[in-house]
This record gives structure tokens, sequence and C-alpha cells, in this order.
């Protein structure tokens, strides 16, 4: 293996780490073997589903469980932040602030950091929401012996 056969394959990896929590609404890889090889597979893994009984509907349906907790207006943050990351969270709180701005919304945060400026937006749309008279609460959850590099 070439070394910049294995400095790909190391990305990729380090990318399929990085989703081993499951962003919104999507799908994620997770690494199949623990070693860096060529023989390293990436699968799909769909988040769990739950079943939910749609409004003005008599029949249950499985839905994803990260849509389940949104109709409850609560969201998860499980994973490092960056620009898609943030940009779906911000479209999540916009549409909840527009769907009804008499409920609360609650975060739960458990991530292992965030770059910056998304951070920045998402602080800046609760700070938003807040103001418009939203009630927003949020849950810091450590993840202790966690690392991100910066590659």
């Amino acid at each position: 293996m070439s070394l910049l056969q294995f400095f790909l394959l190391a990305s990729i990896a380090s990318m399929a780490s990085s989703f081993t929590t499951i962003p919104p609404i999507t799908k994620h890889f997770v690494r199949r073997s623990s070693s860096l090889s060529a023989s390293t597979q990436l699968t799909m893994k769909s988040s769990p589903q739950v079943p939910y009984k749609f409004p003005g509907t008599d029949q249950y349906q499985f839905i994803d469980i990260y849509s389940r907790l949104y109709r409850d207006r609560i969201l998860l943050v499980g994973q490092y932040i960056d620009a898609e990351v943030a940009n779906q969270i911000v479209a999540i709180l916009l549409y909840l602030r527009n769907e009804d701005s008499n409920k609360p919304i609650t975060f739960y945060f458990q991530f292992p950091g965030a770059d910056l400026r998304p951070a920045l937006a998402i602080y800046d749309t609760i700070q938003e929401c807040k103001s418009s008279g939203i009630e927003i609460t949020t849950l810091n959850m450590v993840r202790q012996g966690e690392e991100r590099s910066n590659e």
C-alpha cells in the first residue's frame, strides 16, 4: 500500500469515526474493522426506528428516533459540529420557531467539540429564538476521554 493510499484510507476512517453518533435525519458510516488496512469496510448504519402515530391517522408508522424527538421539540446533538451539522441544527430551530413559538425547545448537547463559526451560528440562532419569546433549555452532557484531531 502506498503512502498516499494509506493517508486516503486514514482520512476516510477518520470521517467514519466522526459519525459514530447519528446526525439529524441522515445516515452515517461506521467502521467495521478496528485496524486501518486496505480491507477496512464502511457500511451504512441507520438510526433506530420507533412507532409513531401521525395526527389524523389510525395507524402507527415507524420513523427515525431523531425525527420523533424533533416532533416533541427535543434536539440531541451528539457529534462534532461542523458547517453541515450546524446548518441542520439551525434549520430545525427555525422550523420549530415558525411551527409554534409558544412551545419550549430542549437541547441536549453531548459532543466532542465544534468549529468556531458553525457553533456561533447555532448560538446566534438560539439567542434570536429566545429574544422572540421561545423558551430554550440546554443540557450539556460531558464525554470524558474523547479527543478530536484537527486534520
